[in-house]
């Protein structure tokens, strides 16, 4: 049986915690909260249909002239080979006018720190952290879900200032 649970990490990577304790994010402007709306670079894969694949330069220019996306978000692996992966994202979002989002996949909390840190070199204000491979048993995905929240709200950490907004 193929489990999928997928744990939320909202990142606050410069904003003080606090000012919108009800939405348990902020993105530091003091601002009211704002909803920007993502699409996932995934989603972009294989366009254009019966033709060579677009750059991801090229992608990012037809979205922003199409309007009606705010960010671009990117699975990005938690290992720190990722780093130019995050860094041709970033580039490009800012190129194009789009703000970076990211998600990635653990199945140690080892890699925790490794995923804050991309984030973090991303400018990100979020995460989204799936945990473990399809095969992961459930009751090893929910141990793993404990953990990444118990560790993450623990007052050490506080370095990430992040809170976990939801597990589903």
């Amino acid at each position: 049986m193929r489990h999928s649970i997928l744990a939320l990490v909202s990142l606050l990577a410069t904003a003080p915690l606090g000012r919108a304790q009800n939405l348990h994010v902020n993105d530091g402007s003091g601002d009211p909260p704002k909803l920007w709306i993502a699409i996932n670079v995934w989603g972009l894969e294989g366009l254009p249909a019966g033709g060579p694949e677009w750059s991801l330069d090229e992608k990012l220019l037809r979205l922003s002239k199409a309007g009606g996306f705010d960010v671009v978000d990117r699975y990005t692996a938690a290992d720190p080979s990722s780093e130019a992966a995050v860094a041709e994202v970033v580039g490009l979002a800012k190129k194009h006018g789009f703000r970076v989002g990211m998600a990635t996949s653990i199945d140690r909390l080892e890699q925790l720190d490794v995923a804050i840190s991309l984030a973090k070199k991303a400018g990100t204000p979020y995460v989204d952290v799936m945990t473990g491979p399809y095969t992961m048993p459930e009751a090893e995905a929910i141990r793993l879900i404990r953990a990444i929240s118990d560790t993450a709200s623990a007052p050490r950490r506080s370095r990430w200032r992040f809170k976990p907004t939801a597990v589903w």
